[in-house]
């Protein structure tokens, strides 16, 4: 094996490393499902940390609260700008934020894990 033929391959492994963690699919939420409440949820995975609380009432997303986030990261504040956009499109299915791509493919997550949970009685 030669040396650029090994580089070439760590350079491989490298971006499809990057690329499977770019890949978080976000799944369609059906609201219609979703009962009244307050549900939590949470994602954690390559370095990123999200803690929700998503408001539902009458099978809508009332509001999302941020309880738990990377301190200090550009990227993090960048995709909280998300957050309305998923109230006013009542959707996950909504465009990552330039620039912060990862983080808010994280943040996506943890609102997609809290309604894919049951509130708390």
């Amino acid at each position: 094996m030669t040396k650029r033929t090994f580089v070439l391959g760590i350079i491989l492994l490298m971006l499809i490393a990057a690329g499977c963690s770019l890949n978080k699919q976000i799944g369609p939420v059906d609201l219609s499902s979703v009962a009244d409440g307050v549900y939590r949820g949470a994602y954690k995975s390559d370095g990123f940390q999200w803690e929700v609380k998503v408001r539902v009432k009458d099978h809508k997303i009332f509001g999302i609260e941020i309880l738990k986030e990377r301190e200090g990261d550009s990227h993090d504040e960048k995709a909280r700008d998300m957050i309305g956009r998923v109230v006013v499109e009542q959707s996950l299915q909504v465009d990552a934020v330039s620039g912060a791509t990862k983080s808010s493919k994280a943040l996506l997550k943890a609102i997609e894990n809290a309604l894919s949970t049951r509130p708390p009685r």
